[in-house]
């Protein structure tokens, strides 16, 4: 059996402890200029995924908006791994293929 694991707002979550309250006024996690994570309340406010960092900033201007933190991630990812060693020794952490800037280079075509 395999199972995968899928983490859509690790941007943002690793922003936040779990302890505290959301933020006031909403946030979004901007990476190359680009809104990719937002809050509800910031998406209430009108900001939307994919939207520039201006633009984000005019329809939200109280939003926290805050850039991806790689690192941040990567060692949440490893939490979650450690985590999971409880139900099996066999947990690998892999790059996601479907972020929507990665490129799959194949050297030989499709169904051969």
């Amino acid at each position: 059996m395999f199972v995968a694991i899928h983490l859509p707002r690790l941007s943002l979550e690793v922003f936040t402890l779990r302890w505290s309250p959301p933020f006031e006024h909403g946030c979004a996690v901007l990476e190359r200029d680009k809104v990719i994570v937002l809050d509800a309340l910031a998406k209430d406010a009108g900001c939307a995924s994919g939207d520039k960092a201006r633009q984000g900033t005019a329809l939200a201007p109280q939003a926290l908006m805050l850039d991806r933190s790689a690192v941040r991630e990567y060692e949440m990812q490893r939490e979650v791994a450690v985590a999971l060693l409880r139900f099996s020794p066999q947990v690998a952490i892999g790059k996601s293929l479907f972020k929507p800037d990665s490129r799959v280079v194949r050297k030989r075509p499709l169904g051969r």
